[in-house]
């Protein structure tokens, strides 16, 4: 698996996140069908230099789809990949070079019966630039 990121809209500052079965994978992936809020699958912090400028935050959410339940994944099948949108609200960053970096974890959600996952895990750093 592989995670990849894209900023799409400066202010809000939005990022597209997905997670890539790679082509060569040979099998199909199973990722929770849920990627939102923000902070809970999807943990974001933008840095300049050696200094956090934001972080988001463990959102308290109660998920609707419960992790043992095969309605509650999306099958990746070899080649193909799933996102959303995160939109960072209230985040004004001033004229600079920042790296944004893209945490992600399956959390509670680790298979259902027959289909195991375990812990998933990925990460992705990508440049930005604040005009």
């Amino acid at each position: 698996m592989h995670c990849l990121a894209t900023i799409t809209q400066k202010q809000p500052l939005t990022i597209y996140f997905s997670l890539y079965n790679p082509g060569d994978a040979g099998a199909v992936l199973h990722v929770p069908r849920m990627l939102l809020p923000l902070g809970a699958f999807v943990k974001v912090e933008i840095r300049t230099g050696d200094q956090v400028v934001y972080t988001s935050h463990q959102p308290k959410f109660s998920p609707k789809l419960r992790p043992d339940r095969q309605e509650a994944y999306i099958a990746l099948d070899p080649g193909h990949g799933y996102g959303v949108l995160l939109e960072l609200e209230g985040v004004s960053l001033p004229r600079g070079d920042y790296t944004i970096h893209l945490l992600y974890s399956n959390l509670q959600y680790r298979g259902f019966p027959g289909q195991e996952l375990g812990e998933q895990r990925g990460e992705i750093t990508v440049p930005y630039h604040a005009d």
